[in-house]
């Protein structure tokens, strides 16, 4: 099997999650009275509600808009602070601390094997255009050739639209590409129903293991090599 493009999931695949919140949260505690731990947890549940309403098609069609007013609403403060306070983080946030341990190595290995590389991702209340600059703070972005967002192309995952839309951008077929991600339901299944070879990441697993022809469970993104080892 020929792969020719390996996309990926950003955040929690490529990004923590956990530390731009943490930054977030540390922001919020500054310019309020929120305590800073509260502030994180509040963050988590708005990010998890808005998320489960996107899934079920709930948001509508400004999902960064809709998630916004729900972060707004969770935490107590108006919508500005909430954008002022995103676009402070993804200034202020530790651009190494953010890298997924092994990210860096794994796009890397998969530019030498002159495979193209490509991010598609989903949005919640910050747009596509914010984890551009965290992707280019951390120097990632020097390893790939497209960035595709759903507010930018108006499609998500798991869509099969999303995916078509990214082969085409690569002039490559489905069987030739493999997506790479955290979530179960947006990147592996959206692979699966769109027929592109499927990586799903699962940190409590101690191997790599096979769930089909062209479906794997890894347990860290440094694994990523050995899957395209595996289908060459």
């Amino acid at each position: 099997m020929n792969i020719k493009l390996v996309s990926f999931d950003v955040w929690d695949t490529l990004l923590r999650l956990d530390v731009f919140f943490k930054t977030t949260s540390r922001i919020l505690s500054e310019q309020s009275s929120i305590d800073q731990e509260k502030a994180f947890k509040k963050l988590t549940e708005a990010y998890k509600k808005a998320k489960s309403l996107r899934r079920n098609d709930a948001l509508g069609k400004n999902v960064v808009s809709a998630s916004t007013k729900i972060v707004s609403e969770t935490l107590g403060i108006d919508e500005e602070g909430v954008r002022r306070t995103i676009a402070k983080a993804v200034v202020e946030t530790n651009p190494e601390e953010l890298i997924i341990e092994g990210a860096r190595t794994t796009l890397k290995e998969v530019r030498e094997l002159n495979i193209k590389i490509a991010t598609l991702g989903n949005v919640l209340f910050w747009p596509g255009s914010y984890t551009r600059i965290l992707l280019e703070r951390t120097g990632l972005s020097n390893y790939i050739d497209l960035q595709l967002y759903a507010d930018e192309i108006e499609l998500q995952k798991p869509q099969r639209e999303a995916f078509e839309f990214l082969l085409k951008q690569f002039l490559v077929k489905p069987e030739e590409a493999m997506h790479v991600g955290d979530g179960l339901h947006e990147d592996f299944a959206g692979a699966i129903i769109s027929g592109l070879v499927a990586v799903v990441v699962v940190p409590n697993l101690s191997s790599v293991v096979k769930l089909g022809e062209r479906a794997f469970a890894i347990p860290s993104i440094s694994y990523v090599r050995r899957i395209l080892n595996s289908l060459s």
